[in-house]
């Protein structure tokens, strides 16, 4: 009988080892970091010019260490994305336009500034540490709580500034010239700049002191320009207006009213001019852009003949076609 009583106890404890032990939750444990051939972006959601920026940019980075997902979203002001890597850790930020989205998601999978190796702890006391107020200026590491890393900041984007060369023409070819504008200052979607041109004309001029006629000028114009560019894609449509001053030598001959026989006419004299634009450009590449669209320059000249008093009148109105090659700083 004494040799019997320890079987219940048996039976108990090899039933207790038969259980299984309880798993450890899986999803606790962090998943392997990405190697350096699981590279890329993939397009969870975007649309298709939000989706060619970015490519764009990431064909130009050098560098790459990881993986993500990313879903971008128009927004009031600009673009919402929201990056997953594989490690479950989310970027998430706010940017104005697809330029600064592109920069941002390169410099995601170039991943520079975030360790894919555990820091080891140190196993001596720290040491004791100045306060808050001691530190000029404070640094903390990016913040990482509950799978969420807060976002490094973005490369700054320079790349909104334009220098444009192209030819305009006036659409009944009676005159034309070239065309030279420098983006100097750039604030979000407005661009503040210069333009010089130098173009020739013939005719355009009339007055009641001429019977018939026939002029021509050499024009030379500076103004400032102020515009404002919208970007769609690998299209940017900008519209601009301009102020400044044009100097014009106009030449010719012409017959009086009243009198008999041709007259020559020579003047030179500099007068205020003002434009209004609108350009079509097509990206080419990362730098380089084909632009065109049309000028209209409001003129009022008004030159008198010396020696017979005789007045001749330019046109106020002038439209040219403009076409231009463009590239990008």
């Amino acid at each position: 009988m004494r040799h019997l009583l320890p079987i219940p106890f048996l039976l108990a404890a090899s039933t207790a080892l038969a259980q299984p032990a309880p798993r450890a939750d899986v999803w606790s444990r962090p998943r392997p970091p990405a190697q350096p051939e699981d590279c890329g972006v993939t397009f969870v959601r975007a649309p298709d010019d939000a989706r060619e920026a970015i490519e764009r940019y990431l064909r130009d980075e050098p560098r790459c260490t990881s993986s993500i997902e990313l879903r971008v979203v128009p927004t009031e002001g600009g673009y919402y994305l929201i990056a997953q890597r594989l490690d479950g850790r989310i970027h998430e930020r706010v940017v104005p336009d697809l330029q600064s989205a592109g920069v941002l998601v390169a410099s995601w999978i170039a991943d520079d500034w975030v360790s894919s190796t555990p820091t080891p702890q140190p196993t001596a006391a720290p040491e004791a540490r100045p306060v808050l107020s001691e530190l000029s200026p404070p640094s903390f590491p990016p913040l990482q709580r509950a799978g969420v890393i807060a976002a490094a900041a973005p490369p700054a984007v320079k790349r909104h500034k334009w220098l444009t060369l192209g030819i305009g023409l006036q659409p009944d070819g009676d005159g034309g010239g070239l065309r030279f504008e420098a983006d100097v200052a750039a604030a979000g979607a407005w661009r503040l700049g210069g333009v010089l041109t130098y173009s020739q004309h013939d005719s355009g001029y009339a007055g009641v002191d001429w019977m018939s006629s026939s002029f021509q000028s050499r024009d030379i114009e500076a103004m400032a320009q102020l515009s404002r560019t919208s970007t769609y894609g690998r299209w940017d449509l900008r519209v601009a207006i301009g102020a400044g001053i044009i100097n014009t030598h106009v030449t010719g001959w012409g017959e009086q009213r009243g009198s008999y026989g041709f007259t020559s006419f020579e003047e030179t004299d500099t007068f205020g001019v003002g434009e209004a634009s609108a350009l079509v450009t097509r990206r080419i590449g990362r730098s380089w852009g084909i632009g065109f669209g049309p000028v209209v320059s409001i003129i009022s000249e008004s030159f008198a003949d010396s020696q017979t008093g005789a007045t001749i009148v330019r046109d106020t109105a002038q439209l040219e076609l403009f076409g231009a090659l463009r590239y990008e700083l």
